[in-house]
């Protein structure tokens, strides 16, 4: 058993990192904010972070400055994006990770240019990391129950029921869009701690597509969606490698059948088992029925 943990250490530490940033997403699309800003955020994060323990700041520390620090900018872009919905603000927050790119690849002193940041002291440990996401998993269930989680789903579901209902519809929606962000932080700060390099190219459109690859996979009906879709593509490259050449284009199979037969990805396939072993004489539902 420690054998194959560590064979496949690597991947673990990629899983655990990339379902925070999972996390980022999930919570805004609960609460129907489209926001893909925690990709960008990632990248600031880790940049900074990179820097600061590189100054010789302790890992705590220059983590808990560079989620402080980012969260003003943070707010000060929901304020600006607040009137955007849907697909204009998934667009909008799509051009801040470009622009957040573009940054990087022409800020050499901080962020190494086109080369990146190489040699970043490796701070963190694989238990280190997974204390964290259990924390994130805690307060992201926590987030999404009781009152504030009712509110959440009446900010997707019809925002005008729910100011009339007395919810502060811009406030909740600032709201999630800088916790989503804060953890798009620390999931950068993390992952640039755990693999000691850092390039503008990994925070661009190959890492959008992968949390967005994430979500469809997991689902967005359970805190826990994306640690299972994390899991998921970080581990599908591995068991397809037998295509070789093909590889990528079996997982783009792979995403359009989920999104076709199972919308609602591994919280709903389970949803659906749960329901169907707890009155096995009725007639099985199909996984989109189990999710609505």
């Amino acid at each position: 058993m420690f054998d194959w943990f560590d064979s496949n250490e690597a991947l673990i530490q990629s899983a655990l990192a990339l379902s925070i940033l999972g996390f980022s997403v999930q919570l805004a699309l609960r609460a129907g904010v489209f926001s893909l800003a925690g990709v960008g955020f990632w990248a600031i994060g880790g940049y900074s972070v990179a820097n600061l323990v590189g100054d010789g700041w302790s890992t705590p520390l220059a983590i808990a400055v560079t989620v402080a620090a980012t969260l003003l900018p943070a707010l000060g872009l929901a304020l600006i994006l607040r009137r955007l919905r849907a697909l204009y603000l998934a667009m909008a927050t799509f051009a801040f990770v470009l622009i957040v790119q573009i940054v990087a690849l022409n800020w050499d002193s901080v962020t190494g240019g086109p080369v990146g940041l190489f040699a970043i002291p490796v701070t963190v440990s694989t238990l280190g990391l997974t204390l964290v996401v259990i924390a994130c998993a805690a307060g992201t269930y926590i987030w999404e129950r009781g009152r504030h989680g009712r509110i959440m789903e009446s900010l997707r579901e019809d925002e005008q029921l729910a100011s009339s209902l007395g919810v502060d519809v811009a406030r909740e929606r600032v709201k999630v869009f800088v916790v989503s962000a804060g953890l798009g932080t620390l999931s950068g700060a993390l992952n640039a701690l755990m693999f000691n390099t850092l390039t503008a190219d990994q925070a661009g459109f190959g890492l959008i597509t992968t949390v967005l690859m994430v979500i469809v996979l997991g689902g967005t009906g359970a805190w826990w969606g994306p640690l299972a879709g994390a899991f998921i593509v970080t581990w599908l490259p591995e068991v397809l490698r037998f295509a070789d050449d093909y590889r990528e284009v079996i997982q783009g199979a792979i995403v359009l059948l989920v999104v076709v037969y199972a919308p609602e990805g591994v919280v709903g396939a389970v949803r659906a088992l749960r329901r169907l072993l707890r009155n096995p004489l009725r007639k099985p539902l199909t996984l989109k029925e189990a999710a609505e």
